[in-house]
């Protein structure tokens, strides 16, 4: 029957097809909206991301984050600061107070090797430990070589003949002579006595009368010992002499500026050497680092702790390199910098050195670092000889 009704059949048709399209799409919205159900019903319900929140909270929130993301980073960096800041000055004070309390010791002020000696062996003895300094008079005891057999006698007496010459020069020249004249056999003294107060340790007391003032003489004490040398088994050491009073030992002997300036220099060397002990040379070299850094040279260090790591390496560098034959002498210091700088660039992570400026750039670099790290050594000597002087 649909053959003979064409349109009858069309119509047919097109029911069909939109009864089973609309059952397909009914289908399909209620599968959508089952997904949907069980996907609300699985959230969490604190889950409203998508809801826009109000333009004032969001605004709060937002500046509230920014305040806390610039304000938290500045306050550690300060902090920060403030420790490296600290650490040299704690530094400083902490070996101060340890030089102090060293220089501040109680001193042996009487010379072991003076002990069990007859009286007037003993006045010399004690004379020597107040020009040279109790602790080196017994060093130089303690070092002499061994003693002379009995039948090199004769050595000790050319020894003590030859040192009484030299005190007899010495005589001559706190006595007014020229210096041309002031030889023993140009200008004879009045009175020379030498004498061994110790074994190979000798004294020579010799009398002079005063060119400026005829009427007075002076007296002046000088100590010398026998020492060994390369190629010469018999040397004479000349160790101290000054001027004395012709009463003593009777009258104190008073030093001359001459000797105080040695005290001085002696104490000034002994604190110097006390504080490399505890670091004062890798400070120097750290603020070394530091200036040449800020002024744009070829060093780049990224924090002040880089620096103290650097300067503690290259200390020890150059010293390892001090000890080999191609790297002493005074005219390659420039290129063992360069050299223990390009060590430490290794061994220190932050730390660079910038070879891509060029060779001298960089040696201009190691110059300045040695120059600054050279001055603040000075300038800490004169202090230091300010306060023991």
């Amino acid at each position: 029957r649909y053959c003979f009704d064409q349109e009858e059949t069309l119509t047919t048709l097109k029911l069909v097809f939109a009864a089973e399209k609309a059952i397909a799409e009914s289908k399909k919205k209620a599968k959508n909206q089952a997904v949907k159900q069980n996907e609300s019903e699985s959230r969490s319900p604190t889950e409203y991301a998508h809801v826009p929140q109000p333009q004032s909270d969001r605004d709060a929130r937002t500046n509230s984050y920014y305040a806390d993301t610039n304000t938290a980073p500045a306050t550690t960096k300060s902090s920060s600061a403030k420790i490296n800041l600290l650490v040299p000055i704690i530094w400083l004070v902490v070996t101060f107070f340890l030089t102090v309390a060293d220089l501040n010791k109680p001193i042996n002020a009487f010379p072991l090797a003076c002990e069990n000696l007859a009286q007037e062996n003993l006045d010399y003895c004690l004379l020597a430990g107040e020009m040279m300094g109790a602790e080196s008079l017994d060093l130089v005891v303690e070092n002499l070589p061994e003693p002379l057999e009995e039948s090199e006698y004769l050595v000790s007496e050319a020894m003590m003949s030859n040192g009484s010459m030299s005190c007899e020069l010495q005589g001559n020249i706190a006595a007014g002579v020229p210096l041309k004249e002031a030889t023993p056999f140009k200008t004879p003294v009045l009175n020379s006595s030498p004498a061994e107060i110790l074994p190979d340790f000798y004294v020579s007391d010799v009398e002079q009368t005063n060119l400026q003032e005829g009427d007075l003489t002076v007296r002046t004490v000088c100590f010398f010992s026998r020492t060994k040398k390369i190629g010469k088994r018999y040397s004479i050491e000349f160790l101290a002499y000054d001027q004395v009073d012709l009463d003593w030992p009777s009258v104190p002997y008073e030093a001359t500026n001459r000797v105080g300036s040695l005290h001085t220099l002696n104490k000034t060397t002994h604190a110097y050497n006390f504080l490399s002990l505890f670091g004062v040379n890798t400070l120097f070299t750290a603020i070394a680092i530091y200036l040449v850094a800020i002024c744009g040279m070829a060093i780049k260090a990224d924090s002040i702790e880089t620096i103290y790591q650097a300067s503690f390496v290259l200390g020890m560098t150059k010293s390892i390199l001090s000890f080999l034959p191609i790297f002493g002498g005074l005219f390659i210091l420039v290129p063992v910098e360069c050299v223990a700088l390009g060590i430490t660039t290794g061994f220190v992570k932050g730390f660079n050195l910038d070879w891509n400026c060029g060779y001298h750039f960089v040696a201009a670099t190691a110059m300045l670092l040695i120059i600054l790290r050279t001055l603040f050594t000075f300038l800490f000597l004169g202090f230091l000889s300010f306060i023991f002087g």
